[in-house]
């Protein structure tokens, strides 16, 4: 029993000592190997306007090969801004969809669209005066 206290008694005095200093850095490893994609931007189309309705609207859509695409669609004024983006693997549709009544609460949304070299927007809110509005933008820049 004397045998075992005593080693006890002395690791119980050694406290924490203070932590020592960080080693040096070792070597970066090799790089890894670059992936492949089957996905190439073929063109990217960026539009910008304001809706007889009041509000801003934009509009993005990078095409890639294979009929993909990156779409963004945005609805905003002064105080508000409401967005979606969609990847579409093997559509060539470019639809995008965002939320953003003119009237409360009524449960209207916008829809942007594109076909051929035409690109635009439609406010969808089916009871209101407003429904059925469309935008067509006229200034769309390919970037």
């Amino acid at each position: 029993m004397k045998h075992l206290l005593i080693p006890l008694l002395f690791l119980s005095a050694c406290g924490k000592g203070d932590p020592g200093t960080d080693g040096t850095a070792g070597t970066n490893g090799t790089n890894g190997k670059n992936g492949t994609s089957s996905l190439t931007v073929t063109s990217d189309v960026k539009c910008d306007g304001t809706s007889i309705l009041g509000v801003g609207l934009h509009y993005e859509v990078i095409h890639f090969t294979g009929n993909a695409q990156f779409v963004t669609c945005n609805v905003y004024d002064t105080s508000r801004d409401h967005g979606r983006s969609y990847y579409l693997p093997n559509t060539p549709a470019g639809t995008c969809y965002t939320v953003y009544d003119i009237q409360t609460a009524s449960g209207g949304y916008w829809s942007f669209s594109y076909s051929g070299s035409t690109y635009q927007a439609q406010y969808i809110d089916p009871g209101s005066a407003n429904d059925g509005v469309i935008y067509t933008f006229s200034s769309c820049v390919a970037l």
